[in-house]
């Protein structure tokens, strides 16, 4: 109180503005913490998401390499890792079910098998509850991302086979899978087996899809299309036809250009609700100087210079714009993250943990 008593008069007017009129200092304050909050929500998970998508995605050691080939054996994978520019080559069988836990709803799902869930070096499955290494005549799943289908660890699921066979398996964990076809959003989702269970299926033990990461710069795309030429080349020459080949870089995610793209439309609306916004705040101004034109007139008659009235009203207004960023500096960190990890949701990505951005605070 005594030091608002000592306050220059003008200073006091100020404060006198902001606390009297509390209805018009609301709505100022709304209309600038709108549009903050509006470009920092936008902001703060573009960042989170541009920074994180790649981060995980890599962790995970993604394929560069991936073919659709006739049926081969771990000697042939073996042969192909051997190769000069191949980092690692691996085989995984892919085949379509279906699962049901009654016996009356089925669900079509990918059974992806391996010989070595725990020695791969491709395609990392990372926990998410339970194990995920599936031990013989055992099952993992694939996080549900979409919320369509719900199996949880030790429920028993039934697999309907090619030829209407049924065999009965356990979950013993729930995996995400960051890089298996990770931007495609029309593929089923995945359950994991060994090649032991695979051939208790009644399906074999070779594989029909190789894996294959470069050595060298695993993020050069002339390099990785050469790489797959020659892979090609060797399963050509084995007798066996190649049916589709899909290439990728180490450390960048399948789907950064569309959630770039995302991102831009967002912020764009972003910005148009700064303009409206401010459009708002010069007509609130304005009639709140159009409401002191006598005050000022009794100001100027009184002494009052141009350069001390204007810097009143110039504090008047950073006082509103400091308490809209009190306010929407924090909610907007927080929206920007729940925001991202819905995106990181959708895309099955991980992110690295909340965070506050100072560049989006700057930007604010």
């Amino acid at each position: 109180m005594r030091l608002i008593k000592g306050l220059r008069p003008r200073w006091r007017k100020v404060l006198s503005d902001l606390a009297d009129n509390k209805l018009r200092t609301i709505l100022v304050v709304a209309s600038i913490a709108v549009g903050i909050f509006a470009v920092g929500t936008i902001a703060n998970s573009h960042l989170i998401v541009s920074e994180d998508i790649s981060v995980g995605y890599a962790a995970a050691r993604p394929a560069n390499i991936q073919i659709w080939t006739d049926p081969f054996d771990n000697a042939l994978a073996d042969s192909i890792g051997r190769m000069p520019g191949v980092g690692t080559a691996e085989g995984r069988h892919i085949v379509s079910v279906r699962f049901s836990e009654d016996g009356q709803t089925w669900d079509v799902y990918d059974l992806v098998a391996s010989d070595d869930f725990a020695g791969s070096e491709i395609n990392l499955l990372k926990p998410y509850a339970g194990t995920n290494i599936p031990g013989d005549k055992e099952l993992l799943i694939e996080r549900n991302v979409f919320g369509e289908f719900t199996y949880e660890v030790g429920d028993q699921v039934q697999v309907l086979l090619p030829g209407d066979t049924i065999r009965t398996l356990p979950v013993v964990g729930i995996v995400q899978d960051e890089a298996g076809d990770s931007a495609d959003f029309t593929s089923s989702p995945k359950g994991y087996i060994t090649l032991d269970t695979l051939e208790w299926l009644g399906q074999g033990r070779e594989y029909n899809r190789l894996l294959a990461t470069v050595s060298g710069n695993a993020d050069d795309q002339a390099h990785i299309a050469a790489m797959a030429g020659d892979i090609e080349d060797k399963l050509e020459r084995s007798r066996r036809q190649v049916y589709r080949t899909l290439l990728g870089k180490t450390s960048e995610h399948p789907m950064t250009p569309t959630v770039n793209a995302m991102q831009s439309v967002l912020l764009t609306l972003g910005i148009l609700i700064v303009i409206l916004s401010g459009s708002l705040i010069a007509n609130t101004l304005n009639a709140l100087l159009s409401q002191h034109l006598r005050q000022i007139g009794v100001m100027k008659l009184v002494g009052a210079r141009r350069f001390q009235i204007m810097s009143m009203y110039l504090l008047l207004i950073v006082a509103f714009a400091a308490l809209a960023l009190i306010v929407a500096v924090p909610l907007a960190s927080v929206a920007g993250y729940r925001l991202a990890l819905f995106i990181a949701s959708q895309l099955n990505i991980s992110l690295q943990g909340f965070r506050w951005s100072p560049i989006v605070m700057i930007l604010q």
